[in-house]
């Protein structure tokens, strides 16, 4: 009798610890930010996010909101790498036909006279010439406000590049060559119009609240239509209704840029 009532309070003991563990909410961006400014050395720090669950937000503007705050490279590298696991493998593209078929054919004759290396191309005189890319400077864009329906909070990251004009300069209307590396889909690639200044060009991306995970760029950003010419990532864009102006496209922290004459 004493053995069984012993193991009453074993019991217990495991099942509320279990319960704890499952209720126990994942670490977050804010909760680095915490042990940061709590003084935590970085290796802890790691160690904690290895042994829970986590739900970071990896977009690049949480990203420079977390080097703004003073978090070290292992632990953003940590972050990474933790989310990164989480994403399924991408589908590898279909192969490409075999050049002796009729489709292989079709399809190398689509290809003739295309660059071959990744890049972002525009059609001048015939001859595609490279839409050289610029590195792009991120800043915070001042105090979160708080939406008045949900009441959550929305903030803004500026991107700017050097320099009010692109060495690029283009008539309507344009043709545009995307050949993307493997794992970057034409999706993930963005058309923006910049907005000029003195001494740089810049553009706008919306981070957090409602508008979070890979943020968005509502106010600059410009809708294109795409034929694919290639399964492996060789896509033809036609711009004909762009406004006279600056433009970019945004891959990653890299923005290739052009000027619209017309």
């Amino acid at each position: 009798m004493r053995r069984k009532a012993f193991l009453f309070p074993l019991l217990a003991l495991g099942m509320s610890v279990l319960a704890l563990a499952q209720t126990r909410k994942p670490l977050t961006n804010t909760d680095v930010i915490e042990m940061v400014r709590a003084g935590f050395d970085e290796e802890t720090i790691v160690k904690a996010m290895k042994a829970n669950n986590t739900n970071f937000d990896i977009s690049v503007g949480a990203l420079v909101e977390l080097k703004n705050a003073g978090v070290g490279k292992s632990i953003i590298d940590t972050m990474l790498e933790a989310e990164a696991k989480k994403r399924p493998s991408d589908p590898a593209p279909p192969p490409e036909p075999d050049s002796s078929s009729a489709a292989g054919k079709s399809l190398s004759a689509a290809l003739a006279g295309l660059p071959e290396a990744p890049g972002i191309y525009a059609k001048v005189k015939g001859t595609y010439v490279e839409v050289m890319s610029e590195l792009v400077n991120w800043r915070t864009g001042g105090i979160l406000k708080k939406m008045a329906t949900m009441g959550m909070t929305r903030g803004h990251m500026n991107g700017t590049v050097n320099g009010r004009h692109s060495r690029l300069r283009l008539s309507q209307p344009i043709e545009i060559l995307l050949r993307g590396p493997s794992g970057v889909p034409v999706t993930e690639v963005q058309l923006l119009k910049l907005d000029e200044h003195r001494n740089r060009r810049e553009f706008r991306l919306y981070t957090g609240g409602v508008f979070n995970a890979s943020g968005g760029s509502d106010k600059n950003a410009v809708p294109f239509d795409f034929k694919t010419i290639s399964p492996r990532m060789a896509y033809e864009l036609k711009l004909t209704a762009l406004r006279r102006g600056e433009y970019g496209f945004l891959v990653g922290d890299r923005l290739s840029t052009f000027s619209v004459l017309e």
